[in-house]
């Protein structure tokens, strides 16, 4: 569990120091993605260490979570990069929401039934 947690806050600063250190006026497009990448990674790591800790699934083999908790975690970081993306381009409506939160329910039972296997 101290290494998910160790990886959490390396990928959380590595994101506040881009975020901090750099001006998105002055790069090209390409550049401005990582930001979102990094977040995706941060939310599911996130996610990952919050499951360990509630389920104490620090005791299982290197911390491994069921393949529904994976599935779940994709999904809620895919959701969340994809609502905060719409919304710093000025494109967010409630509409949007409704429709991506139904992609990420679709991406979640894609997930678990077809992609993640234990």
């Amino acid at each position: 569990m101290r290494k998910q947690a160790a990886r959490t806050a390396l990928i959380w600063g590595i994101l506040i120091i881009f975020m901090l250190f750099t001006r998105p006026v002055n790069m090209p497009v390409y550049i401005l993605f990582i930001p979102f990448i990094m977040l995706a990674f941060g939310v599911f790591s996130l996610w990952q260490l919050i499951i360990m800790i509630y389920t104490h699934a620090g005791g299982k083999k290197d911390g491994e979570l069921s393949r529904k908790q994976r599935a779940a975690g994709i999904s809620v970081s895919l959701l969340s990069v994809v609502i905060i993306g719409l919304q710093s381009i000025g494109e967010m409506t409630p509409k949007d929401v409704i429709t991506v939160s139904l992609l990420a329910l679709g991406a979640y039972f894609y997930f678990v039934r077809n992609l993640i296997r234990d």
